[in-house]
């Protein structure tokens, strides 16, 4: 696998029950290919939840996440390590509903929880002002997809400075449909990003990686494929002045802290 050829030792999958997730395929693969794969617990936006799902109330959302964590998902006995959940719109109550049990469940659990949030609309305040109001530790939560709102290097330093982190997990993604622009930034975008929120003091809330969720991001269907970032981002952040060390803090010390700490 070029990924661990290239240095790679983990990944996170963040496929949520509602995206299909499959802990018994992950763990095939990660005794195939010698990487550490960590699963995840915890819901994606509403739209993808079945109608059981959203009558579920706060107590027993919250006591699913705990369970999988403390037992198992399913029969498989495989524990998840990292919760994720969406949040498309600050007004869907489902999705509040799922976030006030999910920051219930971190708090119990201390576990890291990656936050999809509305993508261009720039809510972080209101997310972190509810996970404040429930005690959350804030080192412990990852606000993926900041790619959409890069160059506003204010908001993203707000995040990083509430203890929170910034992910730029879009690397290698540069998409439009007959539309117009889904995803306008490219890796240049990102680099600049990243660069600047260094500058800004936030070298240790920064986060990285790729969210290869469609088959057009694999090498076989012509995408960059898994190991990306470490083939050909790397060089280029070493080319604009990064340092080895500072690298090395972004891609191995912030997920240790995140996902381990």
């Amino acid at each position: 696998m070029k990924f661990r050829k290239a240095g790679g030792k983990t990944i996170c999958e963040l496929s949520t029950k509602s995206m299909g997730r499959d802990p018994k395929a992950f763990y095939e693969i990660s005794i195939a290919t010698g990487l550490n794969i960590i699963v995840c617990s915890g819901r994606f936006t509403a739209n993808t939840w079945n109608e059981d799902e959203k009558n579920m109330n706060e107590d027993k959302i919250k006591d699913e996440i705990v369970n999988e964590f403390m037992n198992g998902i399913g029969e498989t006995g495989i524990k998840p390590g990292i919760i994720k959940i969406g949040v498309s719109n600050i007004n869907n109550e489902l999705e509040i509903k799922n976030l006030k049990a999910t920051v219930s469940a971190q708090k119990q659990l201390d576990c890291p929880v990656s936050i999809h949030p509305p993508l261009w609309d720039k809510k972080a305040k209101f997310i972190i002002d509810a996970l404040k109001e429930n005690g959350t530790n804030l080192n412990k939560i990852a606000f993926c997809h900041c790619d959409p709102t890069l160059e506003d290097y204010e908001y993203h330093d707000f995040i990083a400075k509430q203890g929170a982190y910034i992910e730029y997990d879009h690397i290698g993604m540069h998409l439009m449909s007959s539309k117009g622009w889904f995803l306008k930034e490219d890796d240049n975008d990102r680099i600049r990003a990243i660069k600047r929120q260094i500058e800004m003091g936030n070298l240790k809330k920064i986060l990285i990686s790729q969210d290869i969720s469609f088959k057009i991001r694999l090498t076989k269907w012509g995408g960059f494929g898994y190991s990306h970032i470490l083939e050909n981002i790397c060089p280029r952040l070493k080319k604009e002045g990064l340092s080895n060390e500072e690298i090395n803090t972004i891609l191995i010390e912030n997920p240790r802290k995140f996902l381990c700490e």
